[in-house]
């Protein structure tokens, strides 16, 4: 009898030890899914002293009454939707890619095309800079909606 518990323990301990875990694979998050979501726009700073950085005395919150969404599409699409403070509604349809150096590059309607670096991104938040046309540090704080 001894013998055969032996045995039959055995075997249920390799019949275990040869299985597949059955445990659920976790996805692994990168920058592009995170980015997949629809994010909105809390503050945003200009480098007002020349610095090359964004202080915390040049960060404000958005205008009072002025929405701004942006969505990251997993087909390389996207849409900015502004609803200024007086209500009226502006949507910018667009394309992007991320490249190298978490580098987004979007680019619009009549080839209008803005580069932005991901200076910071979580499941929550994210942070995106660029270069203004007057050579001006830039920087937009998206809370996930």
């Amino acid at each position: 009898m001894k013998k055969y518990v032996a045995s039959l323990l055995f075997l249920l301990v390799a019949i275990c030890c040869s299985m597949p875990s059955c445990k659920r694979k976790e996805n692994v998050e990168t920058i592009q899914t995170r980015l997949l979501h629809t994010w909105k726009l809390s503050k945003i700073a200009t480098d007002d002293n020349g610095n090359n950085g964004i202080d915390a005395s040049e960060i404000h919150p958005v205008a009072n009454g002025s929405v701004d969404k942006i969505v990251f599409n997993s087909d390389s699409t996207g849409l900015q939707t502004v609803v200024a403070a007086n209500g009226v509604t502006t949507e910018y349809d667009f394309t992007w890619t991320l490249g190298k150096g978490d580098t987004i590059t979007r680019n619009g309607i009549g080839n209008n095309v803005i580069k932005y670096h991901i200076a910071n991104i979580s499941s929550t938040s994210l942070e995106l800079r660029n270069y203004s046309e007057q050579n001006i540090l830039c920087a937009y704080y998206f809370d996930r909606n």
